[in-house]
C-alpha cells in the first residue's frame, strides 16, 4: 500500500473506532475558518525542543502576528513556526510582546489569515472545539505522512475568574497548549489553551483557556512601534528544511537527564564540551558561526570517542558527535548551503543513528537516538519536498 493509501485507512479506521456521531456541518465550516490561521510552533531549549500551536491574531500589511503560551516559547526569543497556509516553509518567529497570562505574540515576515476574536465570553454549555498539533500530530510526520493539525470538538464545562478563564471538555494533549478555542457554529475564537488536567479516568479533561475577554487589553495596539525594531533586526522567512532543524523528535530525552550527560562530556571531552558551548550560543545569538562551530564539535567528539573502550560511555560521546553533525548541517538558501552534502550527511546520521540504537545497552541514549534520528529524517525529507 502507498503512504496516502495507509493514511487513508488509518483515518477511515479512526473515525470507525472513536465517532460516536456524524460531523455537523458546522463543525466542519469553522474548521475550515480556522485551519488556514494556525502555526505549529518549535522553540529550541537547551538541547531539547518543545511545540505547540500558535494562530494568526493580526496583519499590518507587512507583517503577521502569532499568539501563542509564554510556556511553549520558554526562554527562546526567536522559535521557529511553520504556517498552516504554507506548510512547506518554516519562518522565523521573534517574541515581540508578552503577557502576564501565559501568553505571547509572534511575529513572521508574511501575511495570515487572521482568526475573529470573540468579545464575549460563552456561556456554560456553549459547543466549542479546539485545533492544534499534539503530540500524536508530530509522530504523525515524522513518519512521513504529513503534517496536519488535529480537531477536537466539546463544551464549555465553567467560566472560572470570572469569566476570564474558560474550562472545557475537548480532548486536549501535549502541544495543543497555544491552540484557539473557538465556536463550532461561527469559528469566532473564545481563548487561548493554556493547560490540560488528566482526570482519575485517565482522560485529558477540565482543560483551561485564557478567555479572549482577558487577553483584549493585552492585544489592543500590541503589535505599535515593533515594526521598525523587526526591520533593523533582519527578520527573515526560513526555508522548510529549518522544521526538521527545529522539529522535535518523536520521543526525546528529558532535559534533567541530558543535564546529566552534560556535565559528563564536560569532564571526559572538555575541549569538544567547550566548541559545542560556544556552537549553543552562536546559535541563540543568530550568528551565521554556529554551523561551523557544531560541525568543529562533531568532530571533537568523534576524535575524544575514538580514544575510549566499547561501552556505554563510549556510545554517549558518540551521540553527541552524532548531535552536533546534525545540528552543522546549514539551512536551505545559507550561503554554504549544498543540497548533495546535505542530503548526504543527513543519511550518514541516520545510518549511524541506526547503528547505535541496535548496539547500545543505554535504555535513555536509545531513546534520544531515536528521536535524533527521526528529527534526520524529517530534515531530510524536507530537504527532498522542497527541491526543484
Amino acid at each position: 500500500m502507498s503512504h496516502r493509501q495507509i493514511l487513508a485507512f488509518a483515518i477511515a479506521l479512526t473515525a470507525t473506532l472513536t465517532s460516536t456521531s456524524p460531523t455537523r456541518a458546522d463543525e466542519v465550516n469553522s474548521y475550515a475558518q480556522v485551519e488556514p490561521s494556525l502555526a505549529l510552533v518549535i522553540s529550541k531549549n537547551g538541547k531539547g525542543y518543545a511545540t505547540g500551536t500558535a494562530f494568526c491574531v493580526e496583519n499590518d500589511g507587512k507583517f503577521g502576528f502569532l499568539l501563542t503560551n509564554k510556556h511553549v516559547v520558554g526562554n527562546d526569543k526567536n522559535p521557529a513556526v511553520i504556517l498552516m497556509s504554507d506548510p512547506k516553509s518554516t519562518l522565523n518567529a521573534p517574541v515581540v510582546r508578552t503577557a502576564e497570562l501565559d501568553a505571547v505574540v509572534l511575529a513572521i515576515k508574511t501575511n495570515c489569515q487572521a482568526v475573529r476574536l470573540s468579545t464575549q465570553t460563552p456561556p456554560v454549555g456553549t459547543r466549542v472545539a479546539l485545533a492544534g498539533f499534539p503530540a500524536f500530530q508530530l509522530s504523525v510526520f515524522a513518519k512521513g505522512l504529513g503534517l496536519s493539525p488535529s480537531f477536537h470538538a466539546g463544551t464549555i464545562s465553567s467560566l472560572l475568574a470570572d469569566g476570564n478563564m474558560l474550562e472545557y471538555d475537548a480532548f486536549t494533549d501535549h502541544g495543543n497548549s497555544g491552540s484557539p478555542l473557538f465556536d463550532v457554529n461561527t469559528g469566532d475564537v473564545y481563548g487561548l489553551v493554556t493547560a490540560i488536567n488528566v482526570g482519575q479516568t485517565g482522560a485529558l479533561q477540565n482543560n483551561v483557556a485564557i478567555g479572549s475577554t482577558a487577553l483584549q487589553a493585552f492585544l489592543e495596539n500590541a503589535h505599535r512601534d515593533i515594526v521598525s525594531a523587526l526591520t533593523a533586526a533582519g527578520l527573515s522567512a526560513r526555508s522548510a528544511v529549518q522544521q526538521a532543524r527545529s522539529a522535535p523528535p518523536v520521543q526525546q530525552a528529558t532535559e534533567a537527564p541530558r543535564q546529566t550527560i552534560a556535565a559528563f562530556l564536560a569532564d571526559t571531552c572538555p575541549t569538544a564540551a567547550s566548541v559545542e558551548k560556544q556552537a549553543d550560543d552562536a546559535y541563540h545569538a543568530s550568528d551565521a558561526r554556529s554551523d561551523d562551530l557544531y560541525r568543529n564539535a562533531a568532530g571533537f567528539y568523534a576524535d575524544c570517542a575514538s580514544t575510549m573502550p566499547s561501552g556505554p560511555d563510549r556510545d554517549v560521546v558518540v551521540g553527541a558527535s552524532l548531535d552536533n553533525r546534525l545540528m552543522s548541517v546549514p539551512l536551505v538558501g545559507s550561503p554554504d548551503y549544498d543540497q548533495t552534502d546535505a542530503v548526504g550527511t543527513l543519511r550518514t546520521i541516520i545510518d549511524a543513528d541506526t547503528k547505535l540504537i541496535n548496539s547500545t545497552q543505554d535504555a535513555q541514549l536509545r531513546t534520544h537516538l531515536i528521536g535524533q534520528r527521526d528529527h534526520a529524517t524529517a530534515m531530510l525529507r524536507a530537504i527532498e519536498q522542497t527541491s526543484p
